[in-house]
Order: C-alpha cells, then sequence, then structure tokens
C-alpha cells in the first residue's frame, strides 16, 4: 500500500524573508538603509507572491506582510525627503554679496546665506585692508554668536575678483559655518578701527531646535539670543 502524499503545501521562503525585511526596514525607515531594505523586501514579497500563485506555495500571508511593511518603509523615508525639500525650498536663502565702501574707496564684502547641503548658514567676508587687520562677525537671530577674526592674503582666485582680496578668518578658517534653530539671521562684519560694517539679513532653515547640536567656528562665542 503507497504512502499517501502530504496534502499541507510547501512554504515558500522568499515569503519568509520578505517579512524579515520588511520589518528591518520599518526599524530603520528614517535612514537610507531603511529605504534600501524597503525595496529588497518589497522586491522579495512581490517574487513570492508569483511563485506562490503559480506553485501551490503556502505564505502568501508573509509575503502581503513583508509588501506592505516595505511600502510604508519606503513611503516614510520618501515623504521625509518631500518635507525637507520643500522646507528647504521655503527658507531657501541663496547666497547673496553685500558690500560697502569706506575710507579711500577701499570695499568690505560679505558672502553669506543658507545651505541646504549641510542644514546651516554659511558666511565669508573680504575687504581691501592690510593683511592681518582685525575684525568681528556677529551672528544675531533665534541663536548669536560673536567672532574676533583677522583678514588675511591669500592665493590668487581669479582675475578682477573681489575674493582675491584678503579674507576674513576664525581659528584659520575663511569658511565659517553655522547651525542653529531654523528662524531669520543677521550676519554683521566689522572693522572698528577703518569704522566699516556690512550686513546681510536672511531666512535659514529647515535647521535643529536642539541646542546640543547648535554649532559655530572655534573663534566663536555664543551670546545672548534675540
Amino acid at each position: 500500500m503507497s504512502r499517501p502524499e502530504s496534502t499541507i503545501p510547501r512554504r515558500e521562503p522568499r515569503a519568509f524573508w520578505a517579512l524579515v525585511v520588511g520589518i528591518a526596514s520599518l526599524l530603520l525607515s528614517a535612514s537610507d538603509l531603511g529605504a534600501a531594505l524597503g525595496v529588497i523586501a518589497l522586491v522579495l514579497g512581490v517574487w513570492a507572491v508569483v511563485r506562490i500563485r503559480r506553485g501551490r506555495l503556502a505564505g502568501s500571508g508573509l509575503a502581503v506582510a513583508g509588501i506592505i511593511s516595505a511600502l510604508v518603509a519606503v513611503g516614510y523615508f520618501a515623504t521625509q525627503l518631500t518635507v525637507v525639500y520643500l522646507l528647504g525650498q521655503l527658507f531657501h536663502s541663496p547666497f547673496t554679496v553685500s558690500e560697502t565702501q569706506f575710507g579711500h574707496n577701499q570695499k568690505l564684502y560679505l558672502e553669506a546665506g543658507y545651505s541646504p547641503n549641510v542644514m546651516g548658514m554659511d558666511a565669508t567676508g573680504f575687504a581691501d585692508v592690510a593683511s592681518g587687520t582685525p575684525a568681528q562677525l556677529q551672528v544675531t537671530g533665534p541663536a548669536s554668536w560673536t567672532c574676533q577674526g583677522y583678514f588675511w592674503s591669500h592665493q590668487l582666485v581669479s582675475q578682477g575678483d573681489f575674493r582675491n582680496l584678503p579674507v576674513f578668518e576664525v581659528d584659520n578658517m575663511e569658511t565659517l559655518q553655522f547651525i542653529g534653530p531654523t528662524g531669520r539671521y543677521t550676519f554683521r562684519l566689522t572693522i572698528p578701527s577703518l569704522n566699516a560694517t556690512v550686513a546681510h539679513t536672511f531666512d535659514a532653515g529647515p535647521m535643529t531646535s536642539d541646542p546640543q547640536r547648535w554649532a559655530a567656528p572655534a573663534g566663536c562665542v555664543s551670546t545672548a539670543t534675540s
């Protein structure tokens, strides 16, 4: 007498792994890795469903759960990117060069604005002054800093460019980066000995509201917020 064949269908292994990877993508959905795992889980889940329907295999519930988990993880990550992009467009302030004239037709330049790439603010100053001239940069807004520095000569950038002038440095840094809470900031560069000041006000964000993540060059001192 022949032994009866088992009527219990074999489970499709890709369905199980679709669920496992899908859960992992949910746990890491705030990161690039979570989105990548979500795509993998989605592929595994769809593949498993196709094989289950063709081969009378078990595991459709696991495969569907994996697909749903993957879609949620990828959707959450895509929503994050969209929100950051829209906020960046809302608060984006392109770098603007402000200038003033002083003394004997000398110029003081301040290039400042919000940088979406670093989700922070950048500032660079140039002036038609002697190398070693002291100056001060004041940042006022939701967070405020004062930076003492000097203008120093540097290598030629390009012919006729104001950036060939001595550059304002703080702690050996030329491009000064700041991170603070989202809001409106005023950058004011002053050469006290020559009574020269230039300023620029702009909206910056998105940035962070966590004081532990606020940052400024080492040579800058935090001052009272506005």
